[in-house]
Parts: C-alpha cells; structure tokens; sequence
C-alpha cells in the first residue's frame, strides 16, 4: 500500500507475475493494485513466527468476494484452523472469535516468558499430542473454510510491518521521570 502511493499515476510492472504482500489486503486496495501490476495474481497469506504459514489465497481480477471482508485464504495443507470462543472453545463457521492453530509442530514457548507461553500455548482440546496456539488476531471461517481476518483481539499494531506492543509504549513512557499519564495509539499519516 505504501508503496503503491509513492508510484506516479502512470507507474505500471506488467512484468510482474505474483506479488506476495505483507499484511492484510483491504478491497479498497484491488484496483490501485491491478493499475500498477496489471498481469499479476496477488497472493494473500497468514501465518506466525510460531506457525508459520497458515493459510494463503490467490486473488486475480476475477476473484469474487462475498461479503464485506476481504478474505485471507484457506488453510494450507496439513494445517487446521480453529475459531475459539472467550472460553477457548471452538466455534462453528461464521462465528467471530480468536484464531488458533492446532498442531504438533509449534514452537517450543517464548525465551524467558512462561507467562506469554501460557496464555498462548493450550493442550490439544482433543487430548491428543498437539498443542493450540492462539494468534491473538480475531477471524470468521466461512462456510466454504476461508478464513476472514478481523482484526487484533489485544492492543497489538503492525507498523511498516514491525509489531509493535502498545501497551509496551506506554509502560516505557510511564518510566520517564516527567510523564505523569501517557496514552499511545496508532494512526496513520501522510508521511
């Protein structure tokens, strides 16, 4: 997206075969898209540094939405995806709720943080030899099993494609010996 507004109106890549972007692809972005790349499929994809990809979607001009979200993709073979209520039991399709990866090739916890592993790292529901990790992002399968993405259940943001912890922010302000209350909150610019 960014860099697609930098280009001049004229800019074109017919070269360009499969273009693999960062991050979620909103409808809004599909004819700038097809203006500057007009020969090429866009290729969605989800996934985590504990996952890996989970799950991914070729979109070209004649992909065909239903609804108002912009699907993210279907899982990828050999991979499952599960919609989890507050109480971290799985929903039916069309239900929103936290998106989970059950598998027994996670990773192995976060260094130094059993905390974070815990709340993100569950037992197979099954009680098998899997492991259920929660992504923290919010989701919707649709009936056919593709997944939408919705958003981010905590405070959590990617800019320029960097995670960034808004609460991390504000603890860090709170240190500064001057700053008596802080807020942070991410938004875009211009620049």
């Amino acid at each position: 997206r960014q860099f697609m507004d930098l280009l001049p109106e004229s800019r074109r890549f017919p070269s360009v075969r499969n273009f693999v972007p960062s991050g979620a692809i909103y409808r809004t972005d599909l004819p700038r898209f097809w203006r500057c790349f007009p020969n090429a499929d866009l290729v969605s994809h989800m996934g985590a540094s504990e996952t890996s990809s989970i799950v991914h979607l070729v979109v070209t001009p004649e992909t065909v939405f239903a609804g108002d979200v912009t699907p993210i993709g279907f899982p990828i073979p050999d991979k499952q995806i599960l919609i989890l209520d507050e109480m971290g039991h799985p929903l039916p399709a069309g239900h929103i709720g936290e998106i989970a990866v059950p598998s027994r090739f996670l990773f192995a916890g976060y260094w130094r943080r059993p905390d974070l592993t815990a709340k993100a790292l569950l037992p197979d529901p099954d009680g098998g030899d899997r492991r259920l990790y929660r992504l923290g992002d919010l989701g919707r399968l649709n009936a056919d099993g593709c997944l939408e993405y919705i958003g981010r259940r905590d405070d959590q943001v990617k800019i320029r494609g960097f995670r960034v912890e808004i609460r991390e922010v504000e603890a860090a302000l709170y240190k500064q010996e001057k700053i008596k209350e802080a807020a942070v909150v991410a938004r875009e610019t211009d620049q």
